[in-house]
């Protein structure tokens, strides 16, 4: 007998020894029942007696009758010549039948002989447990398979189910396999449930039995109702979109987290928005350089926008078109994964021209927004004629070999072969379709494509340069249309045949023809399905997904031909993401970008009514004739300052951070180590500029904005006190003469944030209505030790009730008490004071927001239980 540590079985083995004694008494000895069936009849006249053994169908689970020792079929079949027949996982029993029941199907209430309704059976769980945990992919949405491999693992293996705890058994289970994911015994029930429902009703055909197939409940481990607590869909939210606000989350939890997932597939594309977006801020901005209309510069013709000027405003209007669709866009998912998608197909600023071309990049992310839940080789056939690209990867202006004037070889450029390769589409490495890596007989790793598959696509890229050139090949801040795809030069295209992969592209095709095949032949290849789908789940939902997550997305992808809807939804959908929520395991950190969106949209955020665009100057006079009023439109600066990133924003074609990067630290360096990709850009300085992005993303409150005034740069007091304007409509129109910077400086980020529901919540608690006047807030000298102590806990209950909104409630009562005691004890300024100022309401705002709110804000958005998903 082997031993795997089994300390907690030894009662078992006894238990087991006992139980297979009886087993041979009313199986093989005379006297019984069945041994009289089996003497009285001869081997002619047997019939084959036909079963299912049934969780869902249980397939390769050993079972023994007479002298038959064989293993589950396709749904769970089995066949004996007599009865009873037992089941085995190796040699762990899962019980026997003597008699088969009248459907022919065996549950495992039927190997307890219990009736089927007792699915609450303590044994019951232990069985599916074993079952379903032990099932090869753990999908529960088919059959469960119980690998060969498993069963000769688990020979001379002991263990008597009925005899352990469930504790027990989950620690037998993960000694077996370690990275297992055990299945609760809620799950496990509900699954068997589910199969229960379903066979109900028999099926009279095909037809019936798809239609039953179709109705049956999915996805049962995914909480639905009240179970779907607000922090699984603030989790699950970051996940599928940027962040959530309360309306999101009573949305995700009334509607469902399928439906919810159903609904974002099927939302209609919104084509051309980011360029559309970016062109409509640039036309209110700076009018006078772009005269023509939306549907002019959208169109493929001769008038190119921001062609003539090259404007240094582009790429902030570019990247303000990107905060905007982030923060706004119905179509969250869309948004997310074609954001996850730009790291892995990069194309950013790194490319010199872009920065004054931001509309490159505006064109780049509506390929894709368009292809984000599309097909995948369509994404990399689109990507591949983006002019944009041609840039970035070089491969604009690249001619067949030739010589130069100086008679040197000039070799077609290989940069955009090699990445769509190496980064792309089928990685650098051949990889199982669990994501892990193949080896050669002695261990190496084996590269996915040699230098001359580089060499060869190369010549696939020749002959492409950008539109409205002013000859082949030439780059500039004033040269070519970057909105529209990349045009063709036959006099430069190598039209000879190529392999490519151990596959050819016959000589003769024109040159999108050309293209196409060779991404028909990356597409082909197995690795694309692995390397892809893991990269998704990465950027997505979870750092280190386990071989299986990644395999079951891969197997999608593959069988799909990378349909990305189908990808999307599986990645979002799988069971092990959502027992990571269920159990709110921090599995991925927030990237800084992520987790900035994040907040502002958690705070309401929403454009100003109106600002100015000086250009790089301020208003001329009171009345800033010489700027311009764009309304209703987000401005935001390049973020990197503050957050080390931002859209289309990468150093490199590598991204911002490497998928295998793991901090340094003992936590996160052990076997296997745990990646933790995201960290790598949140440094020190990054951390800390970023919580003063908060600070001043908070400080845009529209009651903040109203509680004061600027004069000459700062906050002053009017002579009548904080609130000269009820409006902020009335504060824009004075703001050039009162010195208001940022509502005209062009560094400055423009928009609102309505932290309305925090203040009501706050005055609720103090004064018992939501007026807007903190009638009970006064000065500490000024109120007695009962007020003081409701006031003290109305700051309690504040701290508790945004910490439900930014994270469903994850503080611990230890954290809650550090913010508290920071705004309250530690002040000795108190929370109002009448010396800073008047008693009028506005007074009031902005003391609450100084003391109270934004340090409650700051310190939960800066805090691991929001900075991690």
């Amino acid at each position: 007998m082997r031993k795997v540590s089994l300390k907690l079985f030894k009662k078992s083995l006894i238990s087991f020894a006992v139980g297979s004694t009886l087993l041979m008494l009313s199986g093989c000895g005379g006297g019984g029942a069945n041994s009289s069936n089996i003497s009285s009849s001869s081997p002619k006249e047997q019939k084959k007696i036909i079963g299912y053994l049934v969780d869902s169908a249980v397939i390769g689970v050993n079972y023994r009758c007479g002298k038959i020792d064989s293993f589950t079929a396709s749904k769970g079949q089995f066949e004996c010549e007599t009865l009873p027949v037992s089941f085995y996982i190796g040699d762990i029993e899962l019980g026997s039948v003597s008699k088969l029941p009248a459907d022919k199907k065996v549950y495992p209430q039927d190997l307890l002989g219990l009736d089927r309704e007792e699915t609450a059976n303590i044994n019951v769980k232990k069985i599916s447990i074993l079952l379903q945990s032990f099932d090869e992919d753990q999908n529960p949405n088919n059959d469960i398979v119980i690998s060969e491999k498993l069963n000769e693992k688990l020979k001379d293996i002991y263990l008597n189910l009925f005899d352990s705890s469930l504790e027990e058994i989950q620690e037998f289970i993960k000694e077996i396999i370690p990275n297992i994911d055990f299945v609760s015994a809620e799950d496990a029930i509900e699954h068997l449930q589910e199969t229960l429902n379903s066979e109900a009703n028999p099926k009279t055909n095909v037809e019936n039995d798809l239609i039953q197939k179709a109705k049956a409940p999915k996805y049962t481990y995914i909480p639905k109702g009240d179970k779907l607590t607000d922090a699984m869909a603030i989790r699950f939210l970051s996940k599928a979109g940027f962040g959530a606000n309360q309306k999101d989350i009573e949305k995700l939890r009334s509607m469902g987290v399928e439906a919810w997932v159903e609904e974002q597939l099927n939302m209609p594309l919104e084509e051309d928005q980011y360029l559309i977006k970016t062109i409509k801020l640039a036309k209110e901005a700076v009018p006078d350089q772009n005269p023509n209309t939306v549907e002019e510069y959208l169109a493929d013709n001769d008038i190119v926008f921001n062609k003539q000027y090259a404007s240094f405003f582009s790429r902030r209007f570019m990247e303000s078109a990107w905060f905007d669709i982030a923060v706004t866009s119905k179509d969250q998912l869309r948004q997310k994964v074609a954001y996850a998608l730009s790291q892995i197909i990069v194309e950013s600023d790194f490319e010199p021209i872009f920065i004054r071309r931001g509309e490159a990049l505006s064109r780049y992310f509506d390929i894709l927004a368009k292809n984000a839940l599309g097909n995948y080789k369509q994404l990399l056939t689109d990507i591949s004629f983006n002019s944009g690209m041609s840039l970035f990867l070089t491969f604009n202006g690249s001619k067949k070999l030739h010589e130069n004037e100086a008679g040197v070889k000039v070799y077609p450029d290989e940069n955009y072969a090699r990445e769509i390769m190496q980064l792309f589409s089928i990685g650098l490495n051949e990889l199982n379709m669990d994501g892990t890596p193949k080896k050669d007989s002695k261990g190496n790793l084996i590269p996915t494509y040699t230098q001359e598959d580089v060499n060869e696509l190369s010549r696939v890229f020749t002959g492409w340069d950008l539109q409205r050139n002013g000859s082949y090949g030439s780059v500039g801040f004033t040269t070519g249309d970057l909105t529209h795809p990349v045009e063709f030069t036959a006099d430069y295209h190598d039209f000879g045949e190529k392999k490519l992969l151990g596959q050819t592209i016959p000589a003769g095709l024109s040159g999108e023809e050309d293209v196409k095949k060779a991404i028909d032949i990356i597409m082909s290849n197995q690795n694309v399905a692995p390397y892809i789908s893991k990269n998704l789940i990465m950027r997505l939902t979870k750092s280190n997904p386990s071989p299986s997550y990644v395999q079951r997305v891969a197997t999608i992808f593959a069988n799909t031909n990378g349909d990305l809807k189908k990808v999307v939804k599986a990645i979002l959908l799988d069971k092990e993401i959502w027992d990571d929520i269920k159990n709110l395991r921090s599995v991925k950190f927030k990237e800084p970008l992520i987790a900035y969106i994040s907040s502002l949209k958690a705070m309401n955020v929403k454009p100003l009514p109106y600002w100015y665009f000086c250009k790089f100057g301020g208003p001329e006079d009171d009345n800033a004739s010489n700027c311009t009023r764009v309304k209703n439109k987000f401005l935001f600066n390049d973020p990197r300052s503050y957050l080390g990133q931002g859209a289309g924003l990468a150093p490199t074609v590598f991204n911002f951070y490497d998928n295998s990067f793991v901090p340094n630290s003992a936590e996160f360096k052990g076997t296997p180590p745990t990646y933790a990709p995201e960290v790598q850009i949140q440094d020190d300085t990054i951390l800390i500029k970023f919580s003063n992005a908060v600070r001043l993303a908070i400080s845009k409150d529209i009651r903040y904005q109203l509680s004061g005034v600027y004069k000459t740069g700062i906050y002053e007091l009017t002579e009548t006190g904080y609130g000269r304007y009820r409006d902020i409509v009335t504060l824009l129109d004075h703001a050039p003469a009162d010195g208001n910077i940022p509502m005209y400086y062009i560094g400055a980020d423009k928009f609102l944030v309505d932290l309305k529901d925090d203040y009501d919540f706050l005055e609720l608690k103090i004064d018992g209505d939501t007026d807007g006047d903190f009638k009970q807030l006064k000065d500490d000298d000024d109120l007695n030790d009962e007020e003081k102590a409701r006031i003290n806990q109305a700051v309690k209950d504040l701290i508790s009730y945004i910490d439900n909104k930014l994270t469903g409630g994850l503080l611990t009562q230890a954290e809650k008490d550090v913010i508290y005691n920071a705004i309250v004890v530690e002040d000795s300024r108190w929370i109002y004071n009448k010396y800073a100022g008047d008693q009028t309401m506005y007074a009031k705002h902005h003391q609450i927001m100084s003391k109270v709110i934004k340090s409650i804000y700051r310190a939960i958005i800066t805090s691991d239980k929001f900075m991690t998903e």
